[in-house]
């Protein structure tokens, strides 16, 4: 579970375990609402009460529902890269294209399967947000990722493991993922489309 602090600009900064469990209930509310009555008819009203607090206490917490949105999909991406971590010592000894794959696959399915309602929060963040502050708050995810490749498959070492390479690794598959949740969410269940993932990959990690 990510440290709350990193999860976004909140009015009220989480400092204990029962708060944190407030955010995961008003995440998981809205996450519901999405899935069962879509973007449209999502409210910060209809989120406090499936959640089960006055909306107030919510309030408390995200000005909007659009900065509540921003939240929960920083939140996924940092759940996301999180799992990566627990993978590296295991991969470690893995062939390269085995340890690929189990990393994308987690990255992947570190979105819950909710692949339709993060499509609408990566829509509401690009509609409702400076495209200057999308990028800077959702960049760092981009360089981490690339770094956990490349540590994982033992091509951190090498010559031509660049910034620059990793500024282009975690933007290819940063920009197709999001790609994918704005314009068809079923692809990123497809294995095909991980399979299209892992050989973007494989091309762009130094061979040693």
């Amino acid at each position: 579970m990510p440290a709350p602090a990193s999860l976004g600009r909140w009015r009220k900064v989480p400092v204990q375990a029962r708060v944190d469990d407030t955010l995961r209930a008003i995440f998981e509310a809205t996450a519901q609402l999405l899935e069962s009555e879509g973007l449209a008819r999502l409210s910060t009203n209809r989120i406090a009460a499936r959640a089960g607090f006055a909306v107030g206490t919510l309030y408390q917490y995200f000005p909007n529902k659009q900065e509540l949105l921003v939240a929960m999909a920083e939140d996924e991406l940092e759940r996301g890269l999180q799992l990566l971590d627990t993978l590296s010592a295991r991969l470690a000894a893995s062939p390269r294209e085995v340890a690929v794959r189990e990393v994308l696959a987690v990255w992947l399915q570190s979105f819950g399967g909710r692949h339709q309602v993060m499509g609408d929060v990566i829509r509401t963040v690009l509609l409702h947000r400076d495209v200057e502050d999308v990028h800077r708050r959702f960049a760092p995810a981009a360089t981490r990722i690339a770094e956990r490749l490349l540590q994982i498959t033992g091509a951190a070492r090498h010559p031509a493991a660049t910034p620059e390479l990793c500024f282009v690794l975690g933007h290819a598959l940063l920009s197709t993922v999001r790609a994918a949740l704005l314009d068809d969410p079923t692809l990123l269940a497809r294995p095909a489309f991980t399979e299209a993932l892992v050989r973007l990959v494989l091309g762009l990690l130094p061979v040693p």
